[in-house]
Order: structure tokens, then C-alpha cells, then sequence
């Protein structure tokens, strides 16, 4: 029942991300979804979300493997996060932990690091607004381990948003990347 209850807790967390993703920029609704790209989907784009995944995901079990054998502990990133055996061995905290990561979190994690930090530092240039968001996002999976390979993500998540105007592809790039993770979970297990 715990796991259920954190996981639908994490739901709405993510849906109050977006809501105040949404709503910080104190301007009509229609013109901050312009302003972010998400008034405008385009499946034909997909490839490039697609490719980056496929191409950043072994990089960070190459990352992982490297830094096991140079024996950096802190720095190893765990195979699956603590504290999810519960999760595994119940379907129903299980289907609510695959909604929050691989639907909510890519989403709200978009909306604030992207659409809010990003956009907003834009005007820094694009490096350091890529640097800025990419920061928060690696700081807030609050693990050592991930900093470095999260940032880097968050670099190329800030590249695809850029090059496309559209979060769309940003939020392509995070549900990808963290449904292969899950997919991953649940092989192993």
C-alpha cells in the first residue's frame, strides 16, 4: 500500500510541476504553449529523439562500466533504484511506477527544465542556459552517481528542444529513454 500511495503521490507531484510550468510565465495559456513548441507535434521528427536515445544509452552504461573498474564508488550508478523490490512484487504499485517514469516525470521534468529553466535562460546564450537546466535536472535525481551522465542527457535533451522549437521533442526523448529503463527493470527481474 506504501508503494501505491508513493507512486500516486508522484503522479501528482508531476502533474503540479506542469501546472506551475505552465502557469509561471503569468501569460495566457495558448501563448506559453506556442512559446515552448508544444501547440505543434510532428511525428515525422521522432527519428532524431529516437536516434539520440539509442546512441546516449550505451554511453551511460559505458560511463557506468568505466567508472566500476577505476573503482570509483560514489560514482557507480546502482542497477535499479532503492527500495524498489516492493514495487516489483506488486502489479499495481509496479503500473503506477511505469505511468510516473516513463509518462509523468519525462513530461513535468520538461515542462520545468526545459520549458521553464532553459527557456527562460535563453537569453544567456545557448550553452549556458543548456548548462543551467541540464545542472537542475542532474541535481534533482539527487543521486552522485548519475550527476555526471544526467547532465550530459540533459545537454542533448537541450539540444533537440533548440534545434526543434518544440518540447514535444524533448518529452519524446525522456519517455524513451526512461521506458527503455523500465523495460530494462522488468527484464531483470
Amino acid at each position: 500500500v506504501a508503494a501505491r500511495v508513493a507512486w500516486v503521490m508522484a503522479l501528482v507531484s508531476s502533474a503540479l510541476f506542469v501546472a506551475v510550468a505552465l502557469l509561471a510565465p503569468r501569460r495566457p495559456l495558448r501563448e506559453v504553449l506556442g512559446a515552448v513548441g508544444l501547440d505543434r507535434f510532428d511525428a515525422g521528427r521522432l527519428w532524431l529523439p529516437a536516434l539520440c536515445v539509442a546512441i546516449a544509452y550505451p554511453l551511460t552504461g559505458l560511463y557506468a562500466a568505466a567508472v566500476s573498474a577505476l573503482g570509483l564508488g560514489p560514482l557507480i550508478p546502482s542497477p535499479s533504484p532503492e527500495g524498489l523490490e516492493p514495487v516489483l512484487r506488486d502489479p499495481a504499485a509496479l503500473a503506477l511506477y511505469g505511468l510516473a517514469t516513463v509518462v509523468a516525470a519525462p513530461v513535468s521534468e520538461e515542462a520545468v527544465y526545459r520549458g521553464l529553466a532553459f527557456t527562460g535562460t535563453l537569453r544567456w546564450g545557448f550553452w549556458p542556459a543548456a548548462a543551467f537546466s541540464s545542472a537542475l535536472f542532474a541535481l534533482s535525481h539527487r543521486e552522485l552517481a548519475t550527476l555526471l551522465p544526467f547532465f550530459a542527457i540533459g545537454l542533448v535533451i537541450a539540444w533537440l528542444y533548440a534545434r526543434s522549437g518544440s518540447l514535444w521533442d524533448a518529452v519524446a526523448f525522456h519517455v524513451l529513454f526512461n521506458g527503455l529503463s523500465f523495460i530494462l527493470l522488468l527484464a531483470r527481474y
